[in-house]
């Protein structure tokens, strides 16, 4: 019996553990509480539908509504409820809260023109991507949200773009470079390049855009550490979708609403493709290598000398978990509730 009450307290402390909200916040256990806002924000589109509206969820109304409540519920609810516990550290040292600090217009003008390679190289992906995935005999698979209408005004293309473009890119980078990436450590900055694109991916919710959406989740890392706040990565996937308005004509992505096989993909998706990967290529090199010089240089204006930049990292990392913390019950429910939604919805 004694063998017995052990074990169960051991179990009943690992429960109390994983739930409670720790007094330095893991980088694992907001996911949990992302699944669950993405959980309550779709059953109540599902409520919502099952009554006798008069529209659809692929509708304007439908669109703008349903994602709206998406971002409140799953990204910007937990950060806010979050962010008072995710470290107890200097709040004067560098990154030391979520939104970051503001690094100047520089940074983020570059930011947002980062944009530029990351339409032509996720558009370019997606349409290879919806070649392969029709010719290997699967079906078309619709996101998660989408806005299904040919009202081709400026005031419908404007609310697309605040409820589509602005609203996640704000509510994604509040979540995933500010809560995430401020309970990871600089000297971890390897594991969250790996880490944070597939969470970004896995919470997307678009099958075809699943590998765009990994490289797109790395490149905020990279505009997330340059920039030193979150809205050089917001500003990026801005950026990333003006772009798509602006030039999306002579690169059209697929569209999956009109086709049923890969027989129905145009030879011009493919014509454009090659050429944007390659552009988008030498473009990302420009960015990679103009973002790292701009981000020595501002951290050496900053702090005079390499030490004392150590000194104030070292400093950060010693309030922070270690990394593998945040490997815990909590990440991996969070993970179970968004696999559920892409099995259940997608």
């Amino acid at each position: 019996m004694e063998v017995l009450r052990q074990a169960w307290k051991r179990f009943a402390d690992y429960i109390i553990r994983s739930f409670t909200v720790p007094s330095a916040l893991n980088w694992g256990y907001p996911v949990l509480f992302a699944g669950l806002g993405a959980v309550i924000a779709l059953l109540i589109r599902l409520g919502v539908m099952s009554t006798n509206v008069d529209y659809s969820q692929t509708s304007i109304i439908g669109y703008v509504l349903f994602i709206s409540i998406f971002v409140i519920l799953a990204f910007i609810i937990p950060t806010v409820i979050l962010s008072g516990r995710f470290a107890r550290y200097d709040s004067q040292l560098p990154s030391a809260h979520i939104v970051g600090d503001y690094t100047g217009i520089g940074v983020l003008i570059l930011s947002f023109l980062s944009g530029v390679p990351l339409m032509l190289l996720k558009s370019s992906i997606y349409n290879i991507f919806c070649y392969l995935w029709l010719r290997s005999g699967n079906s078309i698979m619709f996101p998660l949200f989408f806005c299904y209408t040919e009202d081709g005004s400026i005031a419908a293309i404007i609310l697309q773009f605040l409820a589509g473009t602005v609203i996640p890119a704000i509510g994604m980078s509040l979540f995933f470079y500010g809560l995430l990436w401020s309970s990871v450590r600089t000297k971890d900055f390897k594991a969250a390049c790996i880490v944070i694109p597939i969470l970004f991916a896995l919470f997307s919710f678009n099958t075809f855009d699943t590998i765009g959406a990994l490289f797109c989740g790395w490149w905020l890392c990279i505009l997330r550490r340059n920039s030193e706040n979150i809205w050089g990565p917001a500003l990026c996937l801005i950026g990333c979708k003006a772009t798509e308005l602006v030039i999306g004509s002579t690169i059209p992505t697929v569209d999956i609403t009109v086709i049923r096989t890969y027989s129905d993909i145009s030879a011009k998706f493919f014509y454009s493709s090659a050429p944007s990967l390659f552009v988008a290529v030498i473009l990302f090199g420009f960015f990679y290598k103009v973002l790292n010089e701009f981000h020595l240089t501002m951290t050496n204006d900053s702090y005079g000398d390499n030490l004392k930049v150590l000194e104030q990292e070292r400093l950060r990392d010693e309030s922070i978990p270690p990394f593998i913390n945040g490997v815990n019950l909590a990440l991996f429910l969070g993970i179970t509730a968004a696999v559920v939604i892409w099995i259940v919805f997608i």
